[in-house]
């Protein structure tokens, strides 16, 4: 079970998440339209409530799961730079008109579940690539799943 520091981080960021989809696109229909109107819907300026669960399920599971472990590895760099990208390319895919919050809410929500059972150590350049977001969650699991246990040994 989940410790009470990180349950409240993670609660904290789910509905911080949410508030602020909200918020900023409340916002945005202030300024273009001159009223906040109806939030939920179809067309520009709505919200998604797909995506928009899938973001808050997916950040409260990163904030509640502990940083991955590969980026302390020699190959660190590698996952470290992989996850910016996966950052900025889901922050981007929430711009697209229709799906584009959905899509972005299922990248965060693969982010989120990617780091449930944990992380490898980061020691191969295969183990870095693995262990960025870009993977499936199912893939960092297995490949967790057949990590060796370099960090167990004592030297």
């Amino acid at each position: 079970m989940m410790g009470d520091s990180r349950l409240g981080r993670a609660l904290g960021q789910g509905v911080s998440t949410g508030l602020g989809a909200i918020g900023g696109t409340a916002a945005g229909n202030l300024v273009s339209k001159g009223s906040v109107g109806t939030l939920f819907g179809k067309g520009a300026g709505m919200i998604n409530p797909y995506g928009l669960g899938m973001s808050v399920v997916g950040s409260a599971l990163g904030a509640a799961t502990d940083p991955s472990k590969e980026y302390g590895g020699t190959y660190g760099g590698i996952t470290k730079t992989m996850d910016t990208v996966y950052d900025l390319a889901t922050s981007g895919a929430n711009f697209i008109p229709g799906a584009g919050q959905i899509i972005s809410g299922a990248m965060v929500l693969n982010k989120g579940l990617s780091n449930i059972f944990g992380s490898t150590d980061g020691m191969t350049k295969t183990d870095a690539i693995l262990g960025s977001a870009f993977m499936p969650a199912p893939v960092k699991w297995l490949n967790m799943l057949g990590a060796s246990k370099t960090g167990t040994f004592n030297n």
